[in-house]
């Protein structure tokens, strides 16, 4: 499908509607023709498993057949490793290498039949499935064809559009991750071609220094007796650095376990000032609670006890008004009792006197009398 065009017109007339629709209504027609053509999926399953699967079963035991052959060979391997009969030592080797080489390659002959083998039912299926969504689409679009227009099959053509690009820049990407791979690839064999170049090169000064340095020691006497000489200050410092490697991995391990000792002392401090952290933030809640409640309850009782105080000032400034009322009734009382007292001395003496006054009188009328009766004498 060629999506490279210009955009379709959205409308049609009348008379491209109807010839539109009776190609769309063929179309139906075969694609329902080819329904009846297609093959029993279900029906046919097995058969066609059968016939695709037979050459893969039989790679599948092949390859099976030369494991074990090659786990068989590998245990002859292992016996003979410390005997002394080389030669079937390397026949065993030499067996082990081809089954190898057989095993190789029928896994990559598995490989590459399983990847390319389709899966036919499934095929089958999957164009059924494709070919009812285009029929349902055709028949929409025909009934869209009766107004003159036809948005589902506009719409289908855009996803489908859409779909396109997608792929098309996937593949592009694909491409190029293809070509960037080759191109490593490339790299990485002409680095591994100079390393080999430059191994076979080292390997061959290596054998070249060897032999020289032979060549050396059987010629000259002074370096067989420096040799040992210097063998053995080698090994003396060999054994200096061993001990001095022993003292500072003996230093590192006090170090480690120092640290480690540091770090659970500083993990439990920190642990113990967190759990007291938090007992002290409990306290301080349950402290700050209690002084709120022990507030309430004082100002409570402060209230309690200032209207039981002025409860009880009324009722002494009653008691005192009573307990004044009464001195003073005791007073005027008292002061009554002391003004009858002395009034009754004081008519006691006026009665007193009113005695004696009247023994007086008594005592003058009697001297008049007498004085009166001696007068008339």
């Amino acid at each position: 499908m060629n999506y490279d065009q210009e955009e379709i017109p959205s409308s049609v007339n009348e008379i491209e509607a109807v010839r539109i629709a009776a190609c769309l209504n063929e179309a139906v027609v075969k694609m329902a023709f080819l329904n009846t053509l297609t093959p029993d999926v279900l029906a046919h399953r097995d058969e066609l498993a059968n016939l695709v699967g037979d050459e893969i079963t039989t790679l599948i035991n092949e390859q099976k057949a030369l494991e074990k052959q090659f786990e068989v060979l590998v245990q002859q391997q292992h016996a003979l490793r410390n005997a002394s009969n080389t030669s079937e030592m390397k026949a065993i080797n030499k067996q082990i290498e081809e089954v190898s080489s057989k095993l190789k390659e029928k896994t990559t002959v598995l490989c590459r039949n399983l990847k390319d083998s389709p899966n036919i039912s499934e095929n089958i299926l999957k164009i059924q499935t494709e070919r009812a969504a285009i029929q349902s689409l055709i028949q929409r679009t025909i009934k869209d064809l009766n107004d003159l227009s036809y948005p589902t099959m506009a719409k289908s053509v855009g996803e489908e559009k859409e779909q396109y690009d997608k792929l098309t820049m996937a593949e592009e990407n694909e491409r190029k991750a293809a070509a960037e791979i080759a191109a490593l690839k490339q790299q990485i064999a002409q680095t591994k071609a100079k390393y080999d170049k430059l191994d076979t090169l080292l390997q061959v000064s290596v054998g070249n220094k060897r032999e020289d340095l032979k060549k050396l020691r059987a010629s000259d006497p002074e370096v067989r007796v420096a040799e040992p000489e210097a063998a053995a200050r080698l090994e003396a410092k060999k054994r200096i650095n061993t001990a001095e490697e022993n003292e500072l991995e003996e230093q590192n391990e006090l170090l480690r376990q120092k640290i480690e000792t540091e770090k659970r002392i500083h993990d439990e401090f920190f642990n113990f000032l967190n759990t007291q952290d938090q007992e002290m933030k409990k306290l301080m809640t349950k402290w700050l609670l209690k002084s709120e409640r022990d507030t309430e309850e004082i100002n409570f009782k402060n209230n309690q006890v200032n209207q039981k105080i002025n409860a009880t000032e009324k009722v002494l400034d009653d008691l005192q008004g009573q307990e004044l009322q009464k001195r003073i009734r005791e007073e005027d009382r008292i002061e009554t009792r002391k003004q009858e007292k002395e009034t009754r001395e004081v008519e006691k003496k006026v009665r007193a006197a009113r005695r004696e006054v009247g023994v007086l009188e008594i005592q003058h009328w009697i001297w008049e009398k007498k004085y009166a009766e001696e007068a008339a004498r």
